[in-house]
């Protein structure tokens, strides 16, 4: 077996679907002579020819309509977006035409929109979305996201072959950092609309799809080493449809859900997935299901304000830590979360201010013990080697215990205080 990372697995998939039938084609920005943004689509000029591997102008709105009028007509296109982010100038295409072609004339429209999204490597406002959410209330629509090499390809050779449209947002972190072994000549096809359970568990559920899949697992491995906690990690795959079955068989399983997704947090999927559970399992439950989520801005370009902002492996730590320890739950209480007065007590950590930072003083207290603090009000100042900065208070509530005083250094991710 071969061992292929994510980017290229998505390219076996799209040039095998080509090999396959002559009537799937491409259409997009620099796809042809210069291969793609991302070299997704080098080579395919070559061997398909142009009248496959057409280059289109910077119009996505006019690139949505022509695949559309082509799915028609029987063909099978293929619309890349240059950075998935420009989907939004295609809206009006997608939701009003493409998504309502089959109720209002009948019209079969299989087509694939795909494109890079996601975060986590420094591209801004204009390359880091991830808006999924904005076409989940799409009906006529299919969404899938997937997170490993053999979903790259399966879910893309299945896209192209279903006659529905279908949105394939593929996230350019994973391009070249995931590898997998794929077997040589074997026919792999990832099911629309059916979960993969990434990780089992018996303590709580983390849901989870495309990159935040690998910080799940890596928080779910944490988690298990320092506190004894079996975390199960569903990767969705598919967003529409959406595999209830496997999510509510989850929440039967492990009566704890934290839902985690890398867009913003008001009006995410999060919150779509929370109420199918409180409408289907909530007698299950054992907890509050808990979301986490972007912070409801645009994108930073500065690297550590990009970190701040997207959820990180510590940010599922801390949101499972306080599922578990979650009404006295004192089994799986983690040696950081205490329940007192039926309040957990939430760490205050120091953060990492950079790649190379590996430690910071506590310049000044802000706040002190007794005092009232609101999520996201600064608590206490830190000073590094490159930045000083206030930092924010990650819950509201008291400020309960401060465990390092002014003027001591320690390490990022110590604990430095305790909210409650």
């Amino acid at each position: 077996m071969a061992e292929v990372t994510y980017i290229e697995a998505l390219r076996q998939g799209l040039w095998e679907e080509m090999e396959r039938d002559e009537h799937v084609f491409m259409l997009g920005e620099d796809i042809g002579a210069y291969g793609g943004a991302f070299k997704v689509t080098a080579g395919f000029l070559d061997r398909f020819g142009a009248e496959r591997v057409i280059d289109t102008p910077i119009s996505e709105a006019a690139i949505v309509g022509a695949a559309a009028g082509a799915a028609h007509m029987g063909f099978r296109p293929i619309a890349e977006m240059q950075f998935i982010d420009f989907i939004a100038c295609a809206y009006d295409m997608l939701t009003n035409y493409v998504a309502t072609a089959r109720y209002r004339a009948g019209l079969s429209t299989p087509m694939v929109v795909r494109g890079p999204s996601g975060g986590y490597v420094r591209g801004g406002p204009f390359h880091s979305q991830n808006p999924e959410a904005a076409f989940l209330h799409s009906p006529g629509l299919k969404i899938v996201c997937p997170a490993t090499a053999r979903d790259a390809k399966g879910l893309i050779k299945s896209a192209i072959r279903d006659d529905d449209p279908v949105l394939y947002f593929e996230h350019k972190y994973l391009y070249r950092r995931i590898k997998e072994e794929l077997p040589e000549g074997e026919e792999i096809l990832t099911p629309i609309g059916k979960a993969r359970l990434a990780r089992e568990g018996t303590d709580l559920t983390i849901v989870t799809w495309s990159a935040l899949v690998w910080k799940a697992i890596e928080a779910a491995d944490q988690l298990e080493q320092e506190d004894g906690l079996s975390v199960e990690v569903l990767d969705l795959r598919s967003l529409l449809p959406m595999d209830d079955e496997a999510i509510m068989a989850s929440v039967r399983k492990t009566n704890r859900v934290l839902v985690a997704h890398e867009d913003t947090r008001t009006g995410g999927v999060a919150g779509e997935i929370t109420a199918r559970i409180n409408d289907q399992a909530f007698e299950f439950l054992d907890a509050p299901v808990k979301r986490v989520a972007a912070y409801d801005v645009p994108l930073p370009y500065a690297p550590v304000l990009e970190d701040y902002v997207l959820p990180q492996t510590a940010d599922l730590v801390r949101a499972s830590r306080w599922l578990a320890a979650y009404e006295g739950n004192t089994r799986f209480a983690a040696p950081r979360h205490e329940w007192r007065f039926g309040m957990a007590r939430i760490d205050v950590i120091m953060p990492q201010m950079g790649e190379s930072i590996a430690e910071g003083t506590l310049s000044k207290w802000l706040k002190q013990v007794g005092d009232a603090v609101q999520r996201d009000e600064p608590i206490f100042e830190i000073s590094t080697d490159k930045v000083d900065a206030e930092i924010p208070a990650p819950n509201a509530g008291t400020l309960a215990e401060i465990l390092v005083q002014e003027g001591q250094t320690v390490e990022v991710n110590t604990v430095v205080a305790r909210i409650e």
